[in-house]
């Protein structure tokens, strides 16, 4: 009977230790699976943060009506030249912001200012401002133009302005145009072109990447920005 006793106590030992032990290696896959779970949100928002991904643009807010040649503050062109807003006054100017490491809404964003730049038919100046000053450098930008075929000028002058921080956030308020930096470095923005008359008012604006060039055209005209 003792020895029966000391077998039954044994396994019953021996099966508690292993139910223990076995709930304990499912609690570590548990947690493995968490963290594979969680690494596979990391990856997958990296993935999603990757630079050629899409993300929904920010929206637009809403825009000054006072001018934009009232801001005194200096920029720096892709030639290394200083430039004012001011410096534009008497004519009809597009502007867009974007930066230049930006592989997917910005290169189309400039697309269409540069057909919207054709189909209005007259040359037409454009500004486009950077949000990222650290990267986008007169040389960078200077470099990108003309990668990019906006260097000639055939249609109007392009402009590649960049500037201190808190320059580029006041204008970015006044054109009602929303961006943050990411944690890899790279932004989400609204997506704007818009049109100042020759006192540097908006007058026309129009959101997105792939806007109705021929309504956008229509509207500058009915502004009276340019001569039919």
């Amino acid at each position: 009977m003792t020895l029966l006793r000391f077998h039954a106590t044994f396994w019953t030992v021996a099966l508690v230790t292993l139910f223990a032990l076995g709930s304990v290696l499912a609690d570590g896959g548990d947690q493995d699976d968490a963290h594979g779970h969680a690494s596979g949100r990391t990856d997958t928002a990296h993935g999603h943060d990757d630079h050629g991904s899409h993300h929904p643009p920010l929206p637009l807010t809403s825009v000054a009506t006072d001018s934009l040649y009232h801001l005194s503050a200096t920029w720096t062109d892709q030639h290394g030249h200083p430039v004012r807003l001011a410096d534009f006054r008497g004519r009809p100017v597009m502007i867009t912001m974007f930066y230049g490491n930006c592989t997917t809404a910005c290169p189309l964003l400039l697309h269409r200012a540069r057909t919207l730049q054709t189909d209005l038919g007259m040359p037409m100046p454009v500004l486009a401002v950077s949000f990222d000053p650290e990267s986008d450098t007169p040389e960078a930008m200077r470099t990108y133009a003309a990668q990019r075929g906006y260097a000639d000028g055939t249609l109007g002058a392009w402009s590649f302005l960049s500037g201190s921080p808190n320059v580029i956030r006041t204008l970015a308020t006044m054109l009602g145009v929303q961006y943050q930096r990411r944690g890899d470095g790279h932004f989400d923005h609204s997506n704007l072109i818009a049109v100042l008359d020759a006192d540097g008012v908006v007058r026309v604006r129009t959101e997105g990447t792939s806007p109705d060039v021929a309504r956008v055209v229509e509207e500058v005209r009915a502004a009276g920005l340019l001569t039919p």
